[in-house]
């Protein structure tokens, strides 16, 4: 499609677990606003990506981890129904993988979202 390769994936919760927005933003904006206070304001709007900083990729490994687990327990579960360990890339690789080219620095999870 497009030029792009498609994969099919063998279980709809395989698509949910996938490493995209839904599992990269929660771990982002709580490294930005986890020290928010009622009532505070921001001098200026930070880059989402471009200032990506080592307490963000802390806390998207974190949830990449917990993602990993759900989906290995899943298969382990339902003796491989709902698809292979492989089915569900970590966070990194699939990053590196998707913006191929395009990223200045792939050595930390931090690295790749911070030179995208």
């Amino acid at each position: 499609m497009l030029g792009k390769e498609v994969r099919a994936l063998q279980h709809f919760i395989a698509v949910h677990l996938w490493p995209a927005n839904p599992n990269i933003h929660p771990g982002r904006l709580y490294a930005l606003f986890h020290e928010h206070v009622d009532r505070k304001v921001y001098d200026r709007n930070p880059l989402f990506y471009e200032e990506f900083d080592d307490l963000s990729a802390e806390w998207c490994q974190k949830i990449n981890d917990e993602r990993i687990a759900v989906w290995t327990a899943a298969v382990q579960q339902s003796g491989g129904a709902v698809g292979g360990i492989e089915d569900v890339p970590h966070l990194k690789p699939y990053i590196e993988e998707a913006y191929f080219g395009q990223i200045h620095d792939t050595s930390t999870l931090c690295s790749v979202f911070s030179t995208n």
